[in-house]
């Protein structure tokens, strides 16, 4: 993909963790994803691009133990992990910051004592992401990257279709490319480059959320049961979570909590951006946990600095 710069904080940040609108309640259906500036160099949106160093990180658990193979039998492919920080890699900025070379070596390590199964552990492989954007336009011309997309999971919420939606505003492709861009020696990778994304398109051309409650539920079930057990949402409301009680949030999404409750109990990770405003409290969506109770141990609110 083409060189990319991404908010370094809000890749550390989620890195760390363990495994036309207004301001009304009513009118949250239709609210701004979070984007960047239009000068070239996003401030804030693929923030949730670093939920990519959870997947990968998710990757080298899932890999399981080989019996079969001792480390005698195996040959290191990498040395260290500089061997790791290719131009590609520097292609992105945020990936050094987050020591992503250094969990691409340790996972190809763990192969190689025989801990995990397969040589590109760390990498994203084996994983899947739900974007929820507005679409992803997966081949980029100028490098022919084409991200992974599991078009059966995937669906059009926009036009009620199923199907991997394009993307006619140009975020989601940005939020993705950041997650699972290939490393194929060109421009630039994504933090878990050996990823698979789940594209659920939520955004119009406008830039505008419109996928509702009932949608938003049916979206968070397709990734379980895809599974796709980190989604990702650049996007967020005007409104902070303190200026809403749990009855006002209860009531304008009633589905998206419980199917986010059944989704955190499955051992679900559902990133957000917690605004771009600099206010002192997150967006809604970011800041539920604060209100609602059963999904604490599965949200990610990025913030910036």
């Amino acid at each position: 993909m083409r060189t990319r710069e991404v908010s370094a904080l809000a890749l550390a940040l989620a890195a760390c963790f363990p495994a036309g609108a207004t301001d009304k309640i009513e009118d949250q259906r239709e609210t701004e994803p979070l984007l960047g500036l239009a000068a070239g160099v996003p401030a804030v949106a693929l923030i949730a691009g670093g939920l990519a160093a959870a997947a990968a990180l998710v990757s080298r658990g899932r890999e399981g133990n080989d019996s079969t193979a001792s480390a005698g039998e195996r040959t290191l492919s990498y040395n260290s992990a500089a061997d790791f920080r290719t131009s590609e890699f520097n292609g992105q900025r945020g990936l050094g910051v987050v020591k992503a070379d250094s969990l691409y070596y340790n996972g190809h390590y763990r192969w190689y004592v025989g801990d995990v199964s397969n040589p590109a552990a760390g990498t994203g492989v084996g994983v899947k992401i739900a974007v929820a954007d507005t679409g992803i336009n997966a081949r980029e011309a100028s490098t022919g990257s084409v991200i992974a997309i599991d078009v059966a999971a995937s669906y059009d919420y926009v036009n009620n279709r199923a199907g991997s939606a394009a993307d006619d505003y140009g975020h989601g492709t940005h939020v993705a490319g950041i997650i699972a861009a290939p490393r194929n020696g060109v421009g630039m990778h994504g933090l878990a480059f050996n990823a698979s994304v789940v594209n659920f398109k939520v955004g119009n051309s406008r830039g505008q959320i419109t996928a509702s409650d009932a949608q938003r539920a049916d979206m968070i079930a397709r990734a379980a049961n895809a599974g796709a057990m980190i989604i990702n949402n650049s996007w967020g409301s005007h409104s902070s979570i303190t200026a809403l009680s749990a009855d006002e949030l209860r009531a304008s999404m009633p589905l998206m909590i419980e199917a986010s409750r059944a989704y955190v109990a499955k051992g679900g990770v559902v990133v957000f951006a917690a605004g771009n405003q600099a206010a002192p409290q997150p967006a809604v969506q970011a800041g539920l946990p604060y209100r609602i109770t059963g999904i604490e141990p599965g949200w990610l609110a990025v913030v910036l600095g």
